[in-house]
């Protein structure tokens, strides 16, 4: 191959002698490829020689004016060029030949092998379980605690268990007679029992007068005769009692009514005693305590009447065809947590309310067992051994039998306060009326156990703000803007986002549902508004930071200021990019809201407010309902659908604290659990209080042997003071 210098002075002319003309400037650098490859293709190996080429000078190429001639500068080529070799052909595969070059395939002979039996898993071994996300372990956390609430019903108290198997199988309309009825009658019974009792005090009194009189005289036969015959009556009028409380004794298990039933036959004991030896009554120390236990079942038939009117009460919600809801803690901490952040100090305990078909086990709730039947349990078996230890100690110390008999009859009643047989019963009552008139259902002693310690409530801004407190005040359009167009796509993401701007659009297009529009991608951002696709247009309807957010164009803040000092709020409608209407909103606080915010409060429980509607902030609620902005909690976006899993609807949930779905029912049914507890908590420390010196005063009296203060008025007026007091200060606690 030639030098590149060479070619270059062939191309020139240099090679044949002639003088070389000035270079031009602009080379046909085109030309100069097509020769370079016409003699590489010359120069090939086995090639045909071709026509050569005419020279470089008989090409007829314009003239030009050519500058002074210039020195010839070596220039090079791109490497493509300098390669004159022949590529190689494609590498191509022949796949045929491949195969027919391989030796064949030896095929493997059959084996046969012996069949065995199939083997079954083994039963001990468990399958393994699928593997489940957290979210998932949650739910099905959640599914097991439901349904172990709902088999976990309360046992029927033993004082209502005849009447439960008389009415368990009946409707709910058919039950509430039936305990009505059963109500009216107790009350009737105890009404006869405390004029029972009275006629007995005054015998009583009589023969005490008589004695101190008469010293030495020993009473009548015939008076202690109707003494104890009345006190006969007494217990036989009130058999069903006495076999609630005697059969719980053998059996040991809870009963309010035990007490009452134990002292009152060592009661009877004694009067019947006193009948059979009169000559002990020449004692001024031994007491006639038989109309102390008349009255102590008089008390127990009117526990009973409250209980069932009570359930009687509760059994109008239950029967009624409007939806019901319960409210339920949630279980889960980590989102307990997440709805309480920032809301409360501590540990958060917040309350969701949930929809349910079905309220079960009314009966059993109403009148199941509870804390005064545990009490009145350990109150009787208490009383038995501290009345039998001090009745003999004083035997041991005065060999009279009378006398220790009156002073271990004297010390069970103080174990038998009347109070054990109310400190439950009317609160349950009270707040059994207080929830029936707020449309709602509090029933035995588990409804304080429900939701008692609840310090957050989450609820909807629609709560807050009905259709009547939400007002259209102005529609400012833009130039050359459809407003019709605007409304009806600004009514369509609205409605389907929950917005409590709804009913306001949704009246402007008369109701008529069928014209919205199909809004897709609805999404809202927090604390800005809502953005969503309407046909084939981006929709943004929120506030001045959601259009900026998206780079549109709001007008400026003055502008919203002269409306925000007239106590309006301005949301902005975008479409495509532009801005397109500003409607002026007006929200007015509700009187139910307000009075269930407050209530709430009162009683330490903030609120979680779930919105999309960016007007509805903390500050607003704050100033809207005379509170603390730092009471309300704005739920962010992240948890709308943990929060709408939770109040999903539910087939069966327990009939012990629910309401009727509105903001004001669910306020009281929270504020009864936490007030019904701290009623309870006061009457359990009365009775405590009454106790102790209940027992240090039969004690001191007996040491001094000054038995003959403690005489059957006064004993029985001990016990009403007692009672009188406990019912006082519940009646103080404010629900």
């Amino acid at each position: 191959m030639e030098s590149l210098d060479e070619l270059l002075r062939e191309l020139t002319g240099e090679q044949a002698g002639e003088q070389p003309s000035a270079p031009e400037e602009d080379s046909d650098i085109d030309a100069l490829v097509a020769i370079l490859s016409v003699e590489g293709e010359q120069k090939k190996p086995g090639a045909q020689p071709e026509t050569k080429a005419a020279p470089a000078q008989e090409r007829k190429t314009p003239p030009k004016k050519s500058p002074a001639p210039k020195k010839t500068v070596k220039q090079e080529l791109p490497p493509a060029f300098l390669n004159d070799k022949p590529q190689s052909p494609p590498m191509q595969i022949d796949i045929e030949k491949i195969r027919a070059e391989q030796p064949p395939v030896k095929p493997i002979p059959a084996q046969n092998f012996a069949e065995e039996p199939e083997q079954a898993p083994p039963k001990s071994q468990p399958e393994a379980e699928p593997h489940l996300r957290p979210a998932d372990k949650v739910k099905e956390r959640t599914a097991v605690a439901e349904e172990q609430e709902r088999e976990a019903a309360p046992r029927i108290a033993p004082a209502f268990r005849r009447l439960e198997q008389k009415i368990g199988d009946e409707t709910a309309a058919n039950q509430m007679a039936a305990l009505r009825e059963a109500g009216a009658r107790a009350s009737m019974m105890a009404f006869v029992l405390l004029l029972l009792a009275a006629m007995m005090t005054g015998m009583a009194v009589f023969l005490h007068i008589q004695r101190v009189q008469f010293p030495d005289q020993i009473p009548s036969r015939i008076t202690l005769g109707i003494l104890t015959a009345l006190g006969a009556v007494a217990g036989g009028v009130s058999w069903p009692v006495l076999q609630s409380g005697l059969g719980s004794l053998v059996r040991l298990e809870p009963n309010r009514e035990l007490p009452a039933a134990l002292t009152y036959l060592v009661c009877l004991l004694q009067s019947v005693g006193q009948l059979l030896f009169p000559r002990g009554l020449l004692n001024s120390n031994i007491q006639f305590y038989i109309p102390v236990g008349a009255l102590l079942l008089a008390a127990a038939w009117q526990s009973r009447a409250l209980t069932l009117k009570t359930a009687s009460l509760n059994a109008k919600f239950v029967s009624a065809d409007y939806e019901k809801f319960s409210p339920q803690t949630v279980p889960d901490t980590r989102l307990a947590s997440d709805l309480t952040r920032g809301l409360v100090e501590g540990y958060g305990v917040p309350v969701i309310n949930r929809r349910t078909d079905l309220l079960s086990g009314f009966l059993p709730i109403s009148l199941g067992s509870d804390r005064s039947d545990t009490i009145g349990r350990n109150l009787a078996v208490a009383g038995l051994i501290a009345g039998a230890a001090a009745g003999l100690f004083t035997f041991l110390f005065t060999q009279h039998k009378n006398l220790a008999l009156t002073v271990m009859t004297a010390c069970m009643l103080v174990f038998s306060p009347l109070s054990c047989l109310f400190f439950t019963a009317y609160p349950l009552r009270r707040g059994a009326k207080f929830a029936n008139r707020a449309g709602g259902l509090a029933a035995g002693e588990r409804s304080t156990a429900d939701c008692a310690e609840a310090n957050a409530v989450v609820i909807d801004a629609k709560d807050l703000f009905p259709p009547s407190g939400v007002t259209l005040s102005g529609i400012k359009t833009c130039e050359g803007m459809r407003i019709d167009e605007a409304i009806l796509d600004a009514a369509s993401v609205l409605v389907q986002s929950g917005s409590i701007l709804s009913n306001v659009f949704l009246k402007m297009i008369g109701n008529r549902t069928e014209l919205l529009r199909k809004a897709e991608s609805v999404s809202y951002e927090d604390g800005m508004g809502l953005s969503a696709w309407v046909g084939k247009k981006r929709v943004l309807i929120g506030g001045r930071e959601l259009l900026l957010q998206h780079g549109v164009r709001v007008p400026s803040e003055d502008y919203e200021r002269r409306f925000a000092e007239q106590g309006c709020d301005l949301v902005y409608f975008a479409s495509a990019g532009e801005l397109t209407a500003v409607f002026v909103i007006t929200l007015r606080p509700s009187r139910e809201a307000d009075n269930a915010i407050q209530m709430l409060l009162e009683n330490d429980i903030l609120l979680t407010v779930k919105t999309v509607d960016p007007i509805v902030t903390k500050e607003k609620l704050g100033a809207l309902y005379l509170c603390d902005p730092s009471c309300f909690k704005i739920l962010p976006s992240r948890l709308f659908e943990a929060v709408e899993e939770r109040r999903a609807l539910v087939k069966v949930k327990p009939a012990s604290l629910a309401n009727n779905g509105s903001f004001g029912s669910l306020a009281a049914s929270l504020v009864v659990s936490r007030r019904m507890k701290v009623m309870m908590t006061v009457g359990s420390v009365i009775e405590t209080v009454s106790l102790i010196l209940g027992v240090g005063l039969v004690l001191m009296l007996a040491l001094l042997g000054a038995m003959v203060r403690l005489s059957a008025p006064v004993m029985a007026g001990y016990l009403l003071l007692w009672l009188v007091v406990g019912l006082l200060i519940q009646r103080l606690v404010r629900i």
